[in-house]
């Protein structure tokens, strides 16, 4: 409508101004008396009309920019809302086809077997070590003279330039300690178990309760260790401890799973406890009992392997926090980084 209105006012306005143009050539505007004409009076007619004209293109005109810019600009946002819509959808689509990607991937690296390996030193606790302690030296300071580091009960498990600086005892000699009635350090060699529990969101350790943990802080994934063998015994001259290495299975029917971590990817930002217990302690006396549960509540876990599948991540001292629940068992946390390559980086040989 006003592009029809414009172009009639442009048509106008050029055959105006060529009919007056061409009027001017042909009549006088003026008399000889200075008196304006009527064809000046003409003129001067026109000449408004004109100015009217033009000044009525000029407004049609600035009315079309607007419009058209109006609708330009109303264009150019329905496309940015059309682009905005597919990136919308892009990244929804992107997000979903992440999720089935990860599930996959979660499913193509979920655990199959896990199991550990635990040192852990002994308690410097003469009730349940000091007779065996002396049976163990007397047996040492007899292969020493007898100039020999290996064979019998007893050999050197590790050595420097300085000597003997530790000892071990084989677990099919007679000096290696049996579960009898009254020996608790071979109830405590033979029934000594480790548990590891993982939360895939780090707990505040008021809200952790051990031996079976249950309740709100459940955690995502709880493994309860069986020793394979009996663990290999060894005894630190220098400082006079004794340290155990445990070789540990677990039993995947036997896990406890909310489904949270199933996985190595599962593991990133996780939080991993770890604490000693016991089991299979039937006939044990009572006395002896008492004894063997100091044992296991003074143990301190220095070093955790775990073997996850084919990868071993490995827990030591320096990267266990200790502290005690409220239960009052001991228990050892490490917190693992947020990717896996920290992971590997950190804790993997």
């Amino acid at each position: 409508m006003l592009q029809t209105a414009l172009f009639v006012l442009k048509i106008f306005s050029a055959v105006l101004a060529g009919v007056f143009g061409a009027i001017g050539t042909v009549k006088e505007f003026r008399g000889e008396d200075g008196e304006v004409t009527r064809w000046g009076k003409v003129a001067l007619i026109g000449v408004v009309v004109s100015s009217i004209t033009a000044v009525s293109t000029q407004f049609i005109q600035e009315l079309i920019d607007q419009q058209s810019a109006k609708k330009s600009t109303e264009r150019i946002e329905l496309q940015v809302e059309n682009q905005r819509k597919i990136l919308e959808r892009m990244v929804t689509q992107g997000e979903q086809s992440q999720s089935i990607l990860s599930t996959l991937e979660r499913s193509l690296t979920k655990f199959s077997a896990i199991s550990a390996s635990a040192f852990i030193e002994l308690p410097d606790n003469v009730e349940l070590i000091g007779q065996f302690e002396q049976e163990l030296l007397a047996e040492y300071s007899a292969f020493v003279k007898a100039g020999t580091a290996y064979g019998g009960p007893v050999y050197a498990s590790r050595t420097s330039h300085d000597g003997i600086e530790a000892i071990s005892v084989s677990a099919f000699g007679g000096l290696y300690p049996q579960s009898g009635k009254s020996n608790s350090l071979g109830w405590l060699l033979e029934s000594l178990s480790l548990e590891a529990a993982f939360y895939k969101e780090p707990r505040a350790d008021a809200d952790l309760v051990a031996m079976r943990w249950s309740g709100e802080g459940q955690p995502d994934l709880q493994i309860g260790f069986t020793i394979e063998d009996l663990p290999n015994l060894s005894y630190e001259l220098e400082g006079s401890k004794f340290n155990i290495l445990q070789s540990n299975t677990s039993d995947s029917q036997f896990w406890d799973s909310s489904g949270e971590i199933i996985s190595l990817s599962d593991l990133a930002g996780a939080q991993v406890y770890f604490y000693l217990s016991a089991s299979g302690m039937s006939g044990m006396q009572p006395d002896v009992a008492s004894v063997f549960w100091d044992g296991v509540r003074d143990s301190v876990l220095e070093t955790v392997v775990l073997r996850i599948d084919e990868i071993d991540l490995w827990f030591r001292d320096a990267q266990l926090r200790e502290f005690q629940a409220d239960n009052g068992v001991t228990v050892w946390t490490a917190t693992l980084p947020e990717t896996l390559t920290e992971i590997f980086e950190s804790h993997v040989r």
